[in-house]
């Protein structure tokens, strides 16, 4: 790129200048289990390389490489556990695994008080098992 610039007179010089684009660092990301369905085929069941300039925090790679950060369970980088405000270096080696799945409720625990204007819904709930409490004269406080 050439610049014009003024001297200290009248006159004017042209300077050359070369503007080096940064190099980006890159690191790998690979992601576990149900995550694998918001990949695109070809990019699932394998490591990813994820270019970057600065240090950006990890949740925006995460989610530019299509995983919705609600998703995600765990996050270790270089075997190390993180959290979102990890801040990404230079061939960081991360791994992204889903939220695991929490116990099953079973129907022997599950106990619902149900609003007067449900009354249908609690006979269909008591039929099937369910503690349910329910009158019709039930107020909201």
């Amino acid at each position: 790129m050439t610049i014009l610039r003024k001297n200290r007179g009248l006159d004017y010089n042209l300077i050359h200048v070369t503007f080096l684009p940064m190099k980006p660092h890159a690191a790998q990301f690979k992601f576990h289990g149900c995550l694998t369905d918001f990949l695109e085929p070809e990019k699932q069941d394998r490591a990813i390389s994820y270019a970057f300039r600065d240090h950006p925090g990890i949740k925006d790679p995460v989610e530019s490489l299509g995983i919705p950060h609600s998703e995600v369970g765990k996050i270790t980088v270089n075997g190390q556990q993180v959290n979102f405000s990890y801040q990404l270096q230079a061939h960081d080696q991360v791994e992204v695994y889903p939220l695991l799945p929490g116990k099953p409720a079973s129907a022997e625990d599950a106990c619902f008080i149900v609003d007067v204007n449900l009354g249908k819904l609690t006979r269909w709930l008591r039929l099937l098992g369910f503690d349910t409490l329910w009158r019709n004269n039930l107020k909201d406080r």
